[in-house]
């Protein structure tokens, strides 16, 4: 019999007037099949995967280092262990699976990954642009399009944006600009 976990994902961080635990997501996890449910909509994970992406929910959505993540996920006291490049793999891959149920790892350049729950009406913003042409090309209307898409759908953080988008933060900064859209400032670089 599979575990399956219909009740929200609960983070470990409080609420700091109340105390009590804070809920994340209508996310359902079935420990038995590796599997994340949301709304009807299924995705299938790896072990490997399915391991990080509890990792990551654990800590949402603060970001959590890689480091963090490697020593978790693998006995660092055996000889034999996979690189720690293999992080970065598994993101790789879990971008693509769940962005049909609008989760999305963010890079936190230099520190590690954190993990947010979008709002389910993103997920085909998200899903199409994981079909979109070569990110290499110009900006264009297309980008125009997507980008009033996603603002338009509560999507405003200039990082999420990026991820989403696959586009350099000072791209969707000067098109936010030129659009008259909501601002949303570039990152700090501190850590």
């Amino acid at each position: 019999a599979s575990a399956l976990s219909t009740a929200p994902i609960v983070s470990t961080n409080c609420c700091p007037t109340c105390g009590q635990a804070l809920a994340l997501t209508d996310l359902a996890l079935d420990d038995g099949r590796g599997a994340v449910t949301r709304q009807g909509v299924t995705v299938a994970l790896t072990p490997s995967e399915f391991r990080m992406l509890r990792i990551l929910f654990a800590r949402a959505p603060a970001v959590v280092t890689k480091d963090s993540i490697y020593r978790a996920m693998f006995d660092t006291s055996l000889d034999e262990q996979p690189e720690p490049k293999i992080i970065d793999v598994y993101v790789c891959k879990m971008r693509k699976k769940l962005a049909p149920v609008s989760v999305l790892i963010e890079t936190a350049w230099g520190r590690g990954y954190s993990l947010h729950v979008l709002d389910m009406k993103v997920a085909d913003l998200v899903r199409f642009d994981g079909e979109r042409r070569d990110p290499s090309k110009r900006w264009n209307e297309w980008d125009d399009a997507h980008l009033q898409a996603l603002v338009a759908s509560g999507v405003t953080k200039l990082t999420l944006l990026g991820a989403i988008m696959k586009r350099p933060y000072a791209n969707i900064q000067r098109a936010l600009d030129r659009m008259n859209l909501s601002r949303a400032p570039l990152p700090s670089t501190a850590a």
